[in-house]
């Protein structure tokens, strides 16, 4: 089956975020991965968190940024948030610092004409007090099941979040949806029913012609252009390591953790302001000054990044220590876990991993090994002893050395400019000596050139997206797409011609020809299931 990149899109979906986009972009379209009904508003509360027990972590934290030169030996005053007008005045310039404006919130969404619901910008921009209630389909990688939303919620949010965005973001019109194949980046950890459910969404639901799955550290090889390297992904709510060796996952390298992205934010939200303070438009107020101020090596220009919402203000010097320790709260996770609470462990109705439209799943699973579950760490580690923990997981020395030649760093949660630098110094002097690794190399951003030798800057929250891309070129995967006639047992003699004749059918008997025809409808769960999927997959399935 071959499909064009102009008629592919390639689907990551994110806990946070969605990207999407034709297969022949440079960068996804990317939107918030939500949708809100209208109703009563749930508010979820923040996780509780004892304040003294943060300041003295906070402070041992400091003091140790202080007496490695990360920070400088003062301390500036912290502003907190004030209430301001709809249109706040321009700040004037104190003390001859510049000032950089940062809008995080600049027009809540219009309700006036009162719909059923909202998707994507339009349900994260809605004001607080607007009787709507928002849903978010996945959480940690996985749908995000909770004792109030059923794995059947998720599954009607899904699909009018990638309906609403083929139509409104991608201007495909419906009717035109069969036209278009899809390639979707699923976790390196997933759930069999899950990803069957995703498919039948997209092929049987919203009739798209052809689907590819393609995991996510794959995907983010294939959009940094090298065969092998130890992916870390971070993540809005964790923190993935695994070791991709030719394009193949090593399973045993696979460790998982859940503290990341928006755990720094509630982190940094905690530490500048009171607590009586907390609320959504306060995070993400926190949440746009982390993007352009977080460091983990302090600013010595003198900066005032002043950030506005609709209805809040906050302002903080570029030399306020809170923005170099909620960084290093990567290395330093207690920070993390003080203020975030224990993790939490994905909500799962759903835990057995065969798919009962495969009568064959529970024999084959029973003679073969099971692939095994990412490491789980009850102790929670920092970044670089989840990296040496991976690498050291595998067996020669030489492998370790080529994965600590190419960390990729992936994902949104951790985007610090001077990142990649302080990995590489943390990693090289913790490497024990009994693992053969000298040297260390960590990439984030990547740079590609065009066919017309036009450079274009990929970003590390798009690598993976980028990756996908990829596949309506690869020769080798065109065998691998499932159509959606198969899927869905839509056979026609001429479609299912090849098969036919694997099987002896003879095309002069019509009659025989019907007959198998109609088995194939009848037993089309089969066709359906996990043994099509796992018949076309890249992956150990």
């Amino acid at each position: 089956m071959e499909n064009k990149s102009s008629e592919t899109i390639v689907i990551q979906l994110g806990s946070l975020n969605l990207r999407v986009g034709f297969g022949n972009q440079m960068q996804p379209y990317t939107i918030p991965n939500v949708i809100a009904y209208r109703g009563s508003p749930q508010v979820t509360p923040y996780p509780p968190c004892d304040a003294e027990t943060l300041f003295k972590a906070y402070s041992m934290v400091q003091n140790y940024l202080l007496s490695t030169g990360f920070l400088k030996d003062h301390i500036p005053k912290i502003v907190l948030p004030t209430k301001k007008k709809a249109k706040a005045k321009p700040v004037d310039e104190e003390d001859g610092e510049s000032e950089i404006e940062i809008f995080a919130i600049s027009e809540y969404t219009d309700t006036g004409h009162h719909p059923g619901f909202f998707v994507g910008e339009e349900a994260y921009n809605l004001a607080p007090n607007e009787n709507y209630t928002k849903h978010w389909p996945i959480a940690r990688g996985h749908f995000n099941i909770t004792p109030n939303q059923s794995f059947r919620t998720v599954l009607g949010d899904l699909e009018r979040i990638l309906e609403y965005t083929a139509i409104r973001i991608l201007k495909i019109p419906r009717e035109m949806f069969q036209q278009f194949s899809i390639v979707l980046i699923i976790p390196d950890a997933f759930y069999k029913d899950q990803v069957k459910a995703l498919v039948d969404i997209l092929l049987r639901n919203l009739g798209f012609r052809s689907i590819f799955i393609q995991q996510e550290s794959v995907s983010a090889i294939f959009g940094a252009g090298v065969p092998s390297a130890c992916v870390v992904d971070i993540g809005a709510s964790h923190v993935n390591v695994i070791c991709v060796d030719e394009g193949v996952e090593l399973p045993k390298t696979h460790i998982r953790q859940y503290y990341a992205g928006k755990d720094i934010d509630l982190l940094l939200m905690r530490i500048l302001t009171r607590p009586e303070s907390e609320s959504p438009d306060q995070l993400r107020l926190v949440e746009a000054l982390k993007k352009d101020a977080c460091r983990l090596m302090q600013q010595e220009n003198q900066v005032s990044y002043i950030c506005r919402a609709k209805n809040s203000m906050l302002k903080v010097g570029s030399t306020n220590p809170a923005l170099a320790v909620a960084a290093h709260s990567l290395f330093h996770t207690s920070l993390l876990e003080i203020s975030s609470g224990p993790p939490k462990m994905p909500f799962i109705l759903h835990p057995s991993l065969s798919d009962t439209d495969d009568y064959l799943d529970d024999l084959i699973e029973s003679k073969i090994e099971p692939l095994p579950h990412p490491t789980q760490e009850n102790k929670i580690l920092s970044l670089d002893q989840l990296i040496i923990k991976s690498i050291l997981a595998l067996e020669t020395p030489d492998l370790k050395k080529k994965m600590a030649n190419c960390i990729l760093l992936t994902g949104g949660g951790g985007m610090f400019p001077d990142l990649v630098d302080i990995l590489e110094d943390r990693l090289i002097n913790r490497f024990p000596e009994e693992g053969g690794v000298d040297r260390v190399e960590v990439k984030a951003s990547i740079t590609h050139s065009d066919s017309e030798g036009n450079k274009e800057h990929i970003r590390p929250d798009h690598l993976i997206w980028v990756g996908g891309t990829v596949i309506p070129n690869l020769e080798s995967a065109k065998e691998l797409w499932i159509s959606r006639a198969r899927w869905v047992g839509e056979w026609q003699p001429t479609e299912a011609k090849e098969e036919l004749m694997a099987n002896f059918v003879s095309f002069d008997n019509h009659y025989q020809l019907a007959e198998m025809c109609r088995k194939w409808r009848r037993d089309r769960p089969l066709e359906g299931g996990v043994r099509l999927i796992r018949e076309k997959s890249t992956f150990i399935w």
